[in-house]
């Protein structure tokens, strides 16, 4: 049977127009290979958010974006709640960027959702 766990990576996120943040390193090197994930993302206030990632071997390691990862959302547009399956690279520390997409600012909540 598989283990759901909730990570709360940004909650009640600020961000102004064009800006971007990026979360805390996050552990996953407790995930083996048939995990899956999916980020749930709920954005208000006007602005649209894209939400990517960033690997790394360790928590201090200098993270960086893999040239073929893929985005876990694009554009997402405020005033809804959407769940997105994630396609995660294998990596035992993560970081989240969100960034405003030029529109307006927003407030943002991601949860990372893991099931192994």
């Amino acid at each position: 049977m598989l283990r759901t766990e909730v990570i709360e990576i940004f909650n009640a996120t600020n961000l102004a127009k064009n800006a971007s943040t990026v979360s805390e390193a996050q552990y996953l090197g407790k995930c083996g290979c048939g995990t899956r994930y999916w980020g749930d993302v709920l954005a208000s206030l006007g602005g649209m958010a894209t939400i990517t990632y960033e690997v790394g071997n360790t928590a201090e390691n200098s993270f960086y974006t893999p040239g073929n990862a893929t985005a876990c959302c694009i554009n997402h547009e405020t005033g809804n709640r959407e769940r997105y399956e994630l396609t995660l690279m294998g990596t035992p520390w993560i970081k989240f960027k969100a960034k405003e997409q030029n529109a307006s600012p927003l407030l943002l909540d991601f949860d990372l959702i893991i099931a192994r």
